[in-house]
């Protein structure tokens, strides 16, 4: 068994490396939108959020699906709002 110390070790780890890969999302968000804007697409695509979705849960068990659906709501939140 893991000592708390390690755990938490782990998970600061785990924190950063989700912090990197959030920033660099919000980056290519940043050209999605600005693609969007020159070819007068709208921003907001549920149709694409959904499928996002969908690939990310599709053989997920339930009681990790459900928190990956709750995550990607607020990223996608976050994403719209930069």
């Amino acid at each position: 068994m893991k000592e708390l110390s390690e755990i938490r070790e782990l998970i600061d780890k785990t924190d950063d490396e989700i912090k990197n890969a959030f920033i660099k999302r919000l980056e290519l968000m940043k050209d999605v939108a600005e693609a969007k804007k020159r070819t007068d697409k709208p921003l907001n695509d549920a149709k694409r959020e959904n499928s996002i979705v969908f690939r990310l849960t599709e053989n997920m068990p339930e009681n990790y699906a459900r928190y990956i659906k709750e995550l990607y709501s607020v990223i996608f939140s976050a994403s719209k709002a930069y």
